[in-house]
């Protein structure tokens, strides 16, 4: 983009809810859930001082035709809580919001199990985490609630060094004091992790608040993948979009914001537009690295320092995540 065009900023939010649960200590230090009424909060702001923008608009902003300040609105993930409390909040400020899909979550109607451990960690801390993942093992003890999310944040970074899925864990991997780890298979709860339905996102889709972009089957690293994976993970997803959606699927996101030049060429073959989690306004980005503000809910809806002088937004943000860690 030309130095005088104006700034576009994209947003990637993930689930909501009306209180967020003290157990949710997602990676350890933050929670990825907003609240309801911070997510109004944040909308507001934007539909008052920047325009919101659909993905239609999104080619002015990269060939720099635009001619005010934007804002994109985007969700990973596709969870029944977008339907219920962030579309009702978008339709109140006249604003979209375009949703990158995981299709197996959706088909298999159930929360991951690493949020079901986050849970019953807290509920009923054992003395010692033990998780095997391949050919590694995690093993820690756990001093507590106070020791719970130390272990959390453990677990995802284990994951990623073996390459395993955090969102595919399961459950005969898990012990908890040497005993095998029973979650509890009714113990869903709607708005924590929980899919939507393909109904729920085909209706929000025709009435216009939201857009459908794809987010992986299984929502694995796209850098971890064989040619084979691609197809599944990157081609195969959007034909599903489109078959059951009913619209074109032009973008998508990087699960985990993980990607390599071999995921970024399956992307430009099979979308306009693909998404990361860097944290910065768009500048001179290719279309299949467009950069995204995470905006995560344990802490003040912070748009104005976001939006308007987002390295002092950036320094907010992280200090904020520093101070959640200790």
């Amino acid at each position: 983009m030309a130095g005088s065009t104006p700034m576009l900023t994209v947003l990637m939010f993930h689930g909501l809810v009306r209180d967020i649960p003290e157990y949710s200590v997602y990676r350890g230090s933050r929670t990825c859930l907003i609240r309801q009424r911070d997510f109004d909060s944040c909308v507001g702001w934007c539909a008052r001082n920047r325009r919101i923008i659909s993905q239609q608009d999104l080619p002015k902003y990269l060939r720099g035709e635009a001619t005010e300040p934007g804002v994109l609105i985007t969700f990973d993930d596709s969870l029944a809580s977008v339907v219920d409390l962030a579309v009702p909040v978008l339709q109140k400020h006249g604003a979209t919001a375009l949703v990158f899909v995981t299709t197996g979550w959706v088909e298999g109607k159930v929360t991951p199990l690493i949020f079901h451990l986050e849970r019953d960690l807290w509920d009923s801390p054992p003395q010692r985490l033990d998780v095997r993942l391949g050919d590694a093992e995690y093993s820690v003890a756990i001093n507590g609630r106070a020791g719970v999310r130390a272990a959390i944040a453990g677990l995802w970074n284990r994951c990623f060094a073996a390459r395993v899925a955090p969102l595919l864990l399961r459950a005969e991997w898990i012990r908890f004091d040497g005993r095998p780890w029973e979650p509890d298979p009714a113990r869903q709860e709607r708005h924590v992790w929980f899919p939507a339905t393909w109904s729920e996102l085909s209706q929000a889709a025709r009435d216009g608040v939201l857009e459908i972009g794809a987010h992986g089957d299984t929502h694995t690293p796209w850098s971890w993948l064989s040619d084979d994976g691609r197809r599944r993970e990157i081609a195969e997803p959007r034909e599903r979009l489109r078959a059951m959606i009913g619209a074109e699927v032009r973008a998508c996101s990087y699960p985990h914001g993980m990607y390599n030049d071999a995921a970024r060429g399956a992307a430009r073959q099979h979308y306009e537009f693909a998404f990361t989690n860097v944290g910065r306004p768009l500048r001179d980005d290719p279309a299949d690295l467009l950069p995204r503000f995470h905006v995560p809910g344990e802490r003040p809806v912070l748009m104005d320092a976001i939006l308007k002088y987002p390295l002092a937004g950036r320094v907010l943000r992280k200090a904020a995540l520093m101070a959640g860690a200790r």
